[in-house]
């Protein structure tokens, strides 16, 4: 509870930053939800059950999902935030049966972030930025061998990034996107990459189709995790 307390702090405090730097400029926003079909890759040592290692894909891990971002912009500045639930798991076969893993990840990432643009062309914008990701993740393994156990891990990562986006035409353009984080504050490290091609359907609405690579390490007390979650995307962003 105190780390959501922290991070909506921390909202408030991004959000009196973009008022008072906005002027009168008018404020463009933008809605995205999106599916991602993400392959699942992690080493897990939870309790007394022996390290696991194991990857597999998107049509295997997938349970349920639900990921949302969202932007508000004012000129050559931003706040920009996403939520992302996974629940993932799968049954990892190693050549001894006996020592067969169910192995899953259940839980949330909500990212809030404020950015500034550092350079902007008539076609292209390059923004940096820096703020925190609230990690929320329950893991789970169980074995014949050695039972089952189970850990939720809630922390969060200060993160700083970069992002840019460069307009081939009027209707199509690719976009990057690169931070790290974590640093020892809350996990040992993360890392998340994507890039992405967007086309313009209307005045309104966009349609992205990308690649996301994201990885956290992580040491707690009860859990030790190595996590790799990678895969294609496909978003509908809603301007207004």
């Amino acid at each position: 509870m105190a780390t959501t307390h922290k991070l909506l702090r921390t909202a408030a405090v991004m959000l009196v930053l973009t008022a008072s730097t906005g002027g009168a400029q008018p404020w463009d926003y933008e809605v995205t939800p999106y599916l991602w079909m993400p392959s699942f890759s992690a080493g897990l040592t939870l309790g007394a059950l022996p390290p696991t290692e194991g990857e597999t894909s998107f049509w295997d891990v997938l349970e349920g999902a639900f990921l949302l971002q969202g932007e508000a912009r004012n000129d050559d500045f931003a706040v920009f935030g996403e939520f992302n639930y996974l629940k993932l798991g799968n049954t990892y076969a190693p050549s001894v049966p006996v020592l067969q893993t169910d192995v899953g990840l259940d839980g949330y990432m909500a990212m809030l972030a404020y950015a500034r643009t550092v350079t902007q062309h008539s076609k292209s914008r390059l923004d940096v930025y820096g703020g925190a990701r609230y990690w929320n993740l329950t893991l789970t393994a169980r074995n014949q061998l050695a039972g089952g156990a189970q850990s939720r891990q809630v922390w969060i990562d200060p993160v700083i990034g970069l992002r840019g986006r460069h307009a081939i035409t009027e209707t199509l353009s690719v976009d990057g996107d690169v931070n790290i984080g974590g640093f020892g504050v809350g996990s040992q490290f993360q890392a998340d990459v994507s890039g992405s091609v967007a086309w313009r359907l209307g005045d309104a609405t966009k349609l992205r189709l990308g690649y996301r690579y994201l990885k956290v390490d992580f040491e707690g007390q009860a859990a030790v995790a190595d996590i790799k979650i990678y895969g294609p995307f496909v978003a509908l962003g809603f301007q207004f």
